[in-house]
């Protein structure tokens, strides 16, 4: 035992001795430590005690996951802006991390769950895998469907992206109808405010559809 320590048993023994209950000085910070350490073991429940007594390997405490989940995500978003073929395919791996962690700790169709899937759909459109991106996008899209609506501005957000991801794949007929479902909820909730998209949806109607990897403002991801 170190000299502290040994100064708090002693000071709490010649205490008892006495009758008295005066703590020692060194050994009060050492009490209210030893004290919030086990409150928060028991509050995060990762002691690793089972009811028989033995200690076996908890899991890290959910908190400390999702904290770590976030870095991985920052560090996939830092890569995306630098760019580069290699960059872009860690990135994609640590999305992927991302979004198979939230789903074992938050659930297939939690919020967070789906913003993680959005993200990878992103980026595997950004790397010319739009078979790959399409079902994350469609998963998306029912997600936030069922959530929050037809008409709400996240779930218009993802319609969008399906759009702009089948006007890339050739899929003209199926992306017109989603500019225009794009279009006519914009318009409902902000009359005015659409134009690109009603361009789009204009373009997709003519030979050879909407103009492609233009970097039209409006083609969100």
């Amino acid at each position: 035992p170190s000299r502290s320590t040994g100064a708090c048993s002693m000071g709490a023994r010649s205490s008892l001795a006495r009758g008295t209950r005066t703590r020692s000085p060194s050994c009060t910070p050492w009490l209210r430590w030893l004290t919030s350490r086990a409150s928060w073991l028991m509050l995060s429940g990762s002691t690793g005690v089972h009811s028989t007594g033995a200690r076996s390997a908890s899991p890290a405490p959910h908190s400390y996951r999702m904290n770590t989940l976030i870095y991985a995500h920052n560090l996939a978003g830092l890569l995306e802006e630098q760019g580069g073929q290699g960059r872009l395919v860690e990135a994609e791996t640590l999305h992927r991390r991302v979004l198979n962690e939230r789903e074992i700790l938050l659930g297939a169709s939690h919020p967070g769950t789906l913003r993680a899937a959005h993200y990878l759909a992103k980026m595997l459109n950004k790397l010319d895998k739009r078979d790959e991106a399409e079902p994350l996008y469609r998963r998306v899209l029912d997600g936030r469907e069922e959530q929050l609506g037809a008409r709400h501005t996240d779930t218009l957000t993802i319609v969008h992206a399906l759009a702009a991801l089948a006007d890339k794949q050739g899929k003209l007929a199926d992306a017109e109808r989603l500019y225009r479902r794009a279009l006519d909820g914009r318009e409902e909730r902000e009359p005015g405010a659409t134009l690109i998209s009603h361009e789009h949806a204009h373009l997709c109607a003519q030979p050879g559809g909407a103009a492609r990897g233009t970097g039209r403002p409006g083609q969100a991801g």
